[in-house]
């Protein structure tokens, strides 16, 4: 049930960036657990970026959505082909899945994420690179820190 509800939402946010015609692409992002990311130019520096991703583990499913405000950096380096630009964010993450012990107990956290990333956006191509690093405190049901790293592909379809 937390997995439609997850999807729902991260459906529904896209469709209202999608209809606004504004800065948006779509891609994959390759991470523990990897999945679709989406992100929406909100200005010139600032960006809403959205991730849903899911595992399965020993036939748990496991369901991971984050969102970040993400705000960028002056261009590092203006090349020719690309520029590149750094990035640090702010967000959540939640995972949804089941105790391994009782499939219809949900083990659901919520993590506090600060993505620091590098973003090379391409001049001619619609489409963009990324790397970030990300670490993340947990309050719920435990408190505990964690950390992931991620790369991924976006193409910008409006731009």
């Amino acid at each position: 049930m937390n997995r439609i509800i997850l999807i729902s939402v991260l459906i529904i946010v896209c469709s209202f960036v999608w209809a606004q015609d504004s800065k948006f692409g779509a891609g994959i992002i390759y991470s523990d657990p990897s999945g679709i990311n989406a992100k929406c130019w909100l200005d010139s520096k600032s960006a809403l970026d959205l991730s849903l991703a899911w595992t399965e583990d020993n036939h748990i499913h496991n369901t991971v959505i984050s969102a970040d405000y993400i705000w960028h950096t002056n261009s590092i380096d203006d090349g020719n082909v690309a520029n590149l630009v750094a990035y640090l964010g702010l967000g959540f993450r939640a995972d949804s899945h089941p105790d391994a012990n009782n499939q219809n107990s949900d083990n659901s956290s919520v993590k506090l994420r600060t993505p620091i990333g590098f973003d090379l956006l391409f001049h001619d191509i619609p489409m963009d690179l990324f790397l970030e690093f990300v670490p993340m405190m947990q309050f719920q049901p435990v408190s505990e820190a964690d950390f992931r790293m991620a790369i991924g592909i976006r193409v910008w379809p409006f731009r």
